[in-house]
């Protein structure tokens, strides 16, 4: 429901590529805090924040057969299991190309671990969410991620087993 509240004051604000990131951003944040109640991946944010074919991949491998192994077994925007801390740092920052733009977030998500080296606790995560306007709406058509790169390549591969 709060996601689907951030998406929808993104959609209908500014209707601008980096508001939409950003809401997306803060959907994550509240993913985080509680523990999954809420996130950027819900069903209503698939459908008015990402594109038809980024959502369908992600609805596909979402509903997964129960008792089989999970084909994405981590947070796509963190790119980590279940070893992460509430978002620092984050920076949302984007650049306008032909008929689409690129918005990049970056932020540190392991800053909490203390059982981790410094390397891993300051690590900056980078995500550039690629933003199409498609019949007057901009909408998230995939996102790549500074670890694991596409997800929408991801999740193709992930359906094709």
């Amino acid at each position: 429901m709060l996601s689907s509240l951030l998406v929808s004051i993104a959609l209908f604000s500014a209707n601008a590529p980096t508001t939409l990131v950003k809401a997306i951003m803060v959907a994550e944040i509240a993913y985080i805090e509680t523990d999954g109640v809420v996130g950027p991946f819900d069903d209503d944010v698939l459908d008015r924040a990402f594109t038809e074919e980024l959502a369908n991949a992600y609805a596909a491998i979402a509903g997964f057969e129960p008792g089989t192994p999970a084909p994405l077994d981590f947070d796509p925007i963190t790119g980590l299991d279940d070893a992460y801390c509430p978002l620092r740092d984050v920076v949302i920052d984007d650049e306008r190309t032909n008929g689409y733009t690129v918005v990049e977030a970056s932020f540190r998500s392991q800053w909490c671990l203390d059982d981790e080296p410094d390397e891993v606790r300051t690590a900056v995560t980078e995500v550039a969410f690629d933003v199409r306007e498609i019949e007057g709406e901009w909408l998230i058509e995939d996102l790549r991620h500074s670890a694991y790169g596409s997800l929408l390549v991801l999740l193709e591969s992930a359906m094709d087993r």
